[in-house]
């Protein structure tokens, strides 16, 4: 879906700090500071910049928040790998690398509508380690005329067992204050419930409910901001009579494989379309642009989600994601559902019927043709019996012939007769 131009939403940005802001520059920082503030080169001199990287990954977060609130199955855990939420990207590696003894699926199961379709809401927007991100934020650089105040706060280790300063512990921190940054999101061939969460987040930020960089726990990284402009364009014309924001599944040539909805249609007031190229811009004022709406479309898409079947399978306990795209092996779907349901219910997983243990042993028969002797008088502990081998039919194997005998019956069966005892009171002698 993305070698296609369906449609494209710029939003362009101005961030200002409200509290005092630090971007760590990590390890390789040539101030003689513990944490310096990341710099780079613009227009021929050196300044601090807000880097793309911090910002989308506060929108992440709080796009993840947002659809768990709504609908604990609409966001997976990046970082997890097994359990509910088993990320997308894992999922969809481990059937491209099935593990040793599995069959590789078809390779339909890795087609791009495929991965598409059963990504949960959060890495259609962002992406994973199977599908392509869609959204791009670009860096903030600083806007003239501002001039940031770079200041050093000082910082003490805290002793974990005590709970006081910790000895010869100490830092610096270099924080900015009174900078303004100008930053870009670019988000291309989205739903409109996408860009409805994203402006849910987006809000949240621009309205100094989320911190960004380092110290967010300390009181730092506070920004305030505005939305400068929003410009949504699509490829080709244009002719509906009231003009509308367009979803890429109105454009996209055979959308339905991707599960994209074939009516992702908003109308707006005061909107008209300006065409520029093979490109028609949706021109529409700051204030009337329909974000309550783009909202509304993105909780009841959030709250209506359900992952799909195989996705389910394959985030079971015992299941592998090769099998579980195309259903797996009844055996083994059925053993992953009756595990799944015993810990549930807070008992033992039920336990596969065992063959019966069979090896090659002899068995020790009495003889009838063989009677037992009487022992001597002097004698009275020797007895004198036959035995021998039973005929019993064998199998005959390349290593040579034997018994069969399951070891589940009883021990060897031997006949020994009864033989009398002595008693010490007799005076009997050994």
């Amino acid at each position: 879906m993305l070698k296609q131009l369906i449609n494209e939403c710029r939003i362009r940005l101005q961030l200002e700090a409200r509290d005092p802001l630090l971007i760590k520059a990590g390890l390789s920082n040539s101030r003689d500071i513990d944490s310096a503030f990341v710099r780079t080169t613009r227009d021929g001199e050196e300044q601090i910049y807000l880097p793309g990287t911090s910002l989308k990954g506060v929108l992440r977060s709080q796009c993840e928040r947002i659809a768990r609130t709504l609908n604990d199955a609409a966001a997976c855990d990046p970082l997890a790998r097994s359990g509910p939420l088993r990320s997308c990207g894992d999922v969809f590696e481990e059937r491209e690398h099935p593990r040793s003894g599995t069959q590789r699926p078809s390779g339909a199961a890795q087609a791009p509508a495929t991965v598409y379709r059963e990504s949960c809401p959060i890495c259609k927007i962002f992406g994973s380690g199977a599908l392509g991100s869609r959204v791009s934020i670009s860096d903030g650089y600083m806007v003239a005329p501002s001039q940031p105040v770079l200041s050093r706060r000082d910082g003490i280790g805290i002793d974990r067992f005590t709970g006081g300063a910790a000895p010869r512990v100490s830092y610096e921190m270099e924080v900015a204050t009174e900078v303004t940054f100008a930053a870009e999101i670019v988000l291309r061939n989205f739903e409109l419930a996408q860009l409805g969460l994203l402006g849910l987040a987006l809000r949240d930020l621009l309205e100094g409910e989320l911190r960004i960089g380092s110290g967010r726990s300390r009181g730092l990284g506070r920004l305030r901001g505005q939305i400068v402009s929003c410009d949504v364009s699509t490829i080709g014309r244009q002719d509906d009579a009231v003009p509308a924001l367009v979803g890429v599944g109105n454009g996209l040539r055979g959308g339905g494989a991707y599960g994209l909805p074939a009516d992702d249609l908003l109308s707006v007031d005061g909107a008209t379309y300006e065409p520029v190229g093979i490109r028609t811009y949706l021109r529409v004022p700051s204030e009337a642009f329909p974000w309550d709406a783009l909202y509304r479309r993105a909780e009841e898409t959030l709250t209506a989600y359900a992952p799909a079947p195989s996705m389910l399978r394959a985030r079971q306990p015992g299941t592998n994601a090769a099998t579980a795209q195309s259903g797996g092996p009844p055996n083994q779907m059925r053993a992953a559902r009756e595990h799944a349901a015993a810990l549930v219910r807070g008992g033992r997983p039920p336990q596969q019927p065992q063959a019966p243990d069979v090896r090659r042993r002899a068995v020790t028969v009495p003889d009838p043709d063989v009677r037992t002797a009487a022992p001597h008088e002097d004698t009275p502990g020797e007895q004198a019996r036959g035995e021998h081998v039973a005929d019993v039919p064998t199998e005959q194997t390349g290593t040579g012939v034997g018994v069969e005998a399951p070891t589940t019956e009883a021990a060897d069966i031997t006949s020994i007769a009864d033989l009398p005892t002595s008693s010490p009171d007799e005076g009997n002698t050994p």
